[in-house]
């Protein structure tokens, strides 16, 4: 074995050097070691070391600084772990996916989807990039009505200068370009993360595109988070639905995401950095589940079966076996807003026919004339 040569036990990336040391005749200064293990000294008897002994060559200098690195690891991540649990107690994503859960039906996926990328995001304040959704779905599936949802639970959780709830139906390029800067500086000095929630983004023009754009690939943005919430891609969804498929609803909900990421991507530069989460059309059974919440809101009685003649009242198309709304629990409230009338109404006239029968039955007794009370009872 030549002298000098370095060898490497187990890889290139091992620190530690394995150095054979020369035999006689070899100069020192060709040795290659930045700090040698000393040999053993010349024995009385004369006795040397073997040639070609092998010794590990770990400096201290290299253990102190592993030490250090090592401590300081242990250090950043306690402190990450109690910013984790502070963050996630400020914006409280576990109620906000409770409150989804009971409000919303027939979105299980969708919600567990957003609150698990709020979650991850939110639980530092330190980003990259902002966090930009799109909540995409067709006619009636919830889409406006979640936003309102989380609008009201950010606005809670947070100071509510900090929620920017807006519809790009009535909205120009101007107010809402110093409406989002407002909003996200107000949220750099309170070192929180603030929620713009864009509704109607099938409206937005070209010119408004470009905005989102150049707001999300500011600097200033890159702690925000950014939900879009239209109906784009509508079609890609109800077909999914039409579609057989013999993979669960999750596999199917990823390919479909998918699918809008591509279609978007066409329409505008914007899209290539949104993650997308689809609603998917609601079946009878959601209607008359939607009807029944509705009901009970209203102060009807739990179960009443006036909320299964409102959903058959509906219009379906039929696919895989099931039927699916083709206006979802759009027409629900409307519905329930009219039978509420009618039971005020007819409330009322009962009302109003018992106050008659009272005053009559009061007009048969005479009543003293300063004190109210009738003459035979004073």
């Amino acid at each position: 074995m030549e002298a000098g040569r370095r060898l490497r036990p187990w890889g290139a990336a091992s620190r530690l050097r394995l150095v054979v040391r020369p035999g006689r005749g070899r100069h020192p200064s060709k040795m290659v070691a930045p700090l040698q293990r000393p040999g053993k000294k010349k024995s009385a008897g004369g006795k040397r070391r073997k040639r070609g002994s092998v010794g590990w060559q770990v400096p201290d200098t290299a253990l102190m600084c592993a030490l250090y690195l090592l401590c300081g690891v242990v250090a950043f991540q306690v402190y990450q772990d109690e910013n984790v649990e502070e963050n996630l107690l400020t914006y409280d994503i576990d109620h906000l996916e409770k409150t989804l859960h009971q409000e919303l039906v027939g979105q299980t996926l969708a919600i567990n989807r957003l609150t698990k990328l709020l979650r991850r995001y939110l639980a530092t304040y330190f980003h990259s990039k902002p966090l930009v959704l799109s909540i995409n779905g067709p006619t009636g599936v919830g889409k406006t009505y979640m936003g309102r949802l989380i609008a009201k639970h950010f606005r809670s959780a947070l100071d509510p200068q900090l929620v920017l709830q807006r519809s790009l139906k009535h909205h120009s390029l101007v107010d809402l370009s110093s409406l989002v800067s407002d909003t996200i500086s107000r949220a750099r000095l309170s070192h929180q993360v603030p929620v713009v929630l864009l509704d109607h983004v099938e409206h937005a023009s070209p010119e408004i595109l470009d905005l989102l754009g150049s707001l999300v690939a500011s600097s200033d943005s890159t702690r925000a988070v950014y939900i879009f919430l239209s109906n784009v891609g509508r079609e890609v969804i109800s077909r999914s639905a039409r579609l057989p498929s013999a993979h669960g609803e999750t596999t199917v909900a990823q390919r479909v995401s998918k699918k809008l990421a591509r279609l978007t991507a066409r329409q505008h530069p914007v899209w290539r950095q949104v993650d997308f989460i689809p609603l998917f059309p609601l079946d009878r059974p959601h209607v008359a589940q939607c009807a029944r919440l509705l009901m009970e809101r209203e102060g009807f009685y739990p179960r009443d079966p006036r909320a299964e003649v409102m959903a058959d009242s509906l219009s379906y198309y039929k696919a895989r076996h099931r039927l699916y709304a083709q206006h979802g629990c759009k027409p629900v409230p409307q519905l329930v807003r009219r039978l509420k009338e009618n039971r005020d109404h007819l409330g009322n006239e009962a009302a109003r026919n018992t106050m008659e029968v009272a005053m009559t039955s009061c007009d048969a007794a005479p009543f003293h004339r300063w004190s109210g009370i009738p003459q035979g009872e004073q």
